[in-house]
């Protein structure tokens, strides 16, 4: 999903997140308590894309005087492998949903010259709870991986929270976002 994507998109999955939230308290039932834990996690991948896009052009920015290869390689959508004959073949990437995220709001936060303090907060662990939820109503093994109980929608309430506030805080370098002058840390 590219930026052009995101807005849109982005202002669907808000609306259907705020409409789960409205059943949840009208009359709530499982269907609206799984149907917001996809709605969050949509927004989430969303989120994330966009995110990337941030975290792509930090690094990329021009005013660094070093780039972090790997770094770059691993925010494209993409990899390569080489073929038996030498040739190269493009695949999609694939990387699981907490590490990628992990490492996409790390990458936005340190190559724009914020710090990633948020991963020792207690949101970051009810981030990865929710997850393993999501992960239970979407590969269901029994009857009861369905239901999600009130401390469970408490905890995708935590964490969406944290998410919010780690994006903020990753992208929190007004200056670098702004093309202000940054400081040297030399003279600091």
């Amino acid at each position: 999903m590219s930026n052009d994507a995101a807005s849109p998109s982005f202002d669907a999955l808000t609306s259907d997140y705020d409409r789960c939230l409205e059943q949840i308290h009208s009359e709530d039932s499982q269907f609206w308590r799984r149907t917001l834990f996809r709605t969050a996690f949509a927004m989430f991948e969303a989120m994330n894309c966009t995110l990337k896009d941030k975290a792509m052009e930090a690094a990329c920015s021009g005013g660094k005087t070093a780039f972090n290869a790997t770094r770059i390689d691993l925010l494209s959508d993409v990899t390569y492998r080489i073929l038996k004959n030498g040739k190269l073949e493009m695949e999609r990437r694939r990387v699981p949903f907490i590490s990628y995220t992990a490492f996409i709001l790390r990458s936005l936060a340190e190559e724009s010259g914020s710090e990633a303090t948020f991963f020792g907060e207690n949101g970051w662990n009810q981030f990865q709870q929710s997850v393993e939820v999501r992960h239970r109503l979407t590969h269901p093994k029994a009857d009861t991986d369905m239901t999600i109980s009130d401390a469970e929608l408490e905890t995708l309430t935590a964490a969406f929270k944290w998410y919010c506030r780690a994006s903020i805080t990753a992208m929190g370098n007004r200056n670098f976002w702004t093309n202000a002058p940054l400081p040297n840390p030399t003279n600091a």
